[in-house]
């Protein structure tokens, strides 16, 4: 998982997997927020427009790292 912000469009982009993305896979569930979908119609990215509106972005970079984003995708042991 990927977790980018882009300041000069106030864009949150959070990426599940890498491309290739379906041309046709994209949902706009609300004016500003865009899933697009891989090739097994999974959601792929979300695109978040006007973020810093919709979400604290300062208390998401506390609450979000790497280790803690890793430690949720690993399998779970049996």
């Amino acid at each position: 998982m990927k977790v980018e912000y882009f300041p000069g469009t106030d864009t949150l982009s959070i990426v599940f997997a890498s491309g290739p993305f379906v041309p046709e896979g994209e949902d706009t569930i609300d004016p500003n927020v865009t899933l697009l979908y891989d090739d097994e119609n999974r959601i792929a990215e979300i695109l978040i427009e006007q973020a810093s509106e919709r979400i604290d972005l300062a208390e998401l970079c506390r609450k979000v790292s790497f280790e803690e984003v890793h430690d949720l995708t690993e399998p779970r042991a049996a």
